[in-house]
């Protein structure tokens, strides 16, 4: 009786991989239709990176400039 609780234990182990891996390459399957869609979305976030980088070197010109007059800088041609 111990011999069989474990086949039908094993058997449903085997069923639960079995309905995990069907899943699985179902929706694999399923990216191949939003492929276009993923990469544009990695466009829009790969131009937001580079505007918020031009941002941040802007704020950064910015700020030695203010601290370059409140110092006292002078700027000589």
């Amino acid at each position: 009786m111990h011999s069989r609780s474990a086949s039908s234990y094993a058997k449903e182990k085997i069923q639960l991989i079995l309905e995990i891996l069907g899943a699985v390459v179902g929706f694999l399957s399923f990216l191949d239709d939003i492929a276009l869609e993923l990469e544009f979305i990695d466009g829009i976030y790969t131009t937001m990176a580079d505007v918020g980088n031009v941002a941040q070197t802007i704020q950064a010109l910015v700020s030695l400039d203010i601290l370059g007059l409140v110092a006292g800088a002078r700027v000589t041609r």
